[in-house]
């Protein structure tokens, strides 16, 4: 028998004997620096930018795509908590993300991917999750690594960043990006595994696979390149459709045709309680 045959009868299979499909939960961070190096006509347009984007979140549909937003300068905080983004919140969603004032402080671009991790533990980690953080600036190197290693061990799929006009610390970032279920620090000045630098918001690589450092020129290109950025995520996490869960005899079946290597995933281990204590004491105390 072919393979495309066998292929054609475990689909059949599979179709036969699973159960109601099961929504995928899909975490989505987003971070937008409210530094002092942003002019307040800056942050309004990451502001609108993101809210923007958000209409390219499928609310309908077997998948479901819950967000976070926070804002951060030396301290990071919490603009949106989990949420499931439906035909119902999502302009009050928006009104949320455009009503930030900017407290324009230093800037601490782990405190920010540490509150995000937080949010989402605390919460439960969905089937997915992906941090992104916006920012012009730079801060800490190992403070960062440390937070994205923090993150990876929790659970967080990915982590990217949007780097914004040219004071933009690229080299930081990149030290600290991160997919395909794996990090580890390449130390100070050089670039993690998997991670890249992106210009051209209409080529981006799949967030599932790859972290990576969005280039952006400045703060008016910020909502195009947001938007993609949210499209391409939505695009390679599945849309709105998951697929249909395969029966728990079905690997048996394929492996015995010699095709057990088809069966293989990403599979995230959720390690909520046991790292949740351990990001909050990442946090200073306010």
């Amino acid at each position: 028998m072919s393979k495309s045959k066998i292929l054609a009868s475990a689909a059949t299979i599979a179709l036969m004997t699973s159960g109601t499909l099961s929504a995928a939960v899909i975490d989505l961070g987003f971070a937008l620096d409210e530094s002092g190096s942003v002019a307040t006509s800056d942050f309004n347009l990451s502001k609108q930018g993101l809210a923007n984007a958000l209409d390219k979140i499928p609310t309908s549909g077997t998948n479901q795509y819950r967000i976070s937003v926070i804002a951060f300068d030396s301290n990071a905080r919490t603009i949106i908590a989990p949420t499931v983004v439906t035909a119902g919140n999502i302009a009050s969603l928006k009104t949320d993300i455009t009503g930030i004032a900017n407290s324009q402080g230093g800037t601490d671009i782990a405190e920010a991917v540490d509150l995000l991790t937080a949010n989402f533990v605390g919460a439960g980690l969905g089937d997915e999750t992906y941090l992104n953080v916006a920012t012009d600036g730079g801060s800490s190197s190992n403070a960062l690594a440390l937070a994205a290693a923090n993150a990876r061990a929790a659970g967080v799929d990915g982590l990217s960043f949007e780097a914004i006009g040219g004071g933009a610390d690229t080299t930081t970032l990149l030290r600290s990006c991160f997919g395909n279920n794996s990090y580890t620090d390449p130390g100070s000045g050089s670039t993690a595994t998997g991670c890249s630098l992106v210009n051209d918001p209409g080529s981006l690589p799949d967030a599932t696979q790859e972290g990576f450092v969005l280039a952006v020129s400045s703060f008016t290109d910020f909502e195009g390149a947001i938007s993609a950025k949210v499209q391409s995520i939505v695009d390679d996490t599945g849309g709105g459709t998951s697929p249909v869960p395969l029966p728990a005899s079905l690997p048996l079946l394929l492996s015995a045709l010699g095709l057990g290597g088809l069966l293989a995933r990403r599979r995230k281990v959720s390690r909520s309680e046991e790292h949740t204590s351990e990001l909050q004491s990442l946090r200073p105390s306010r």
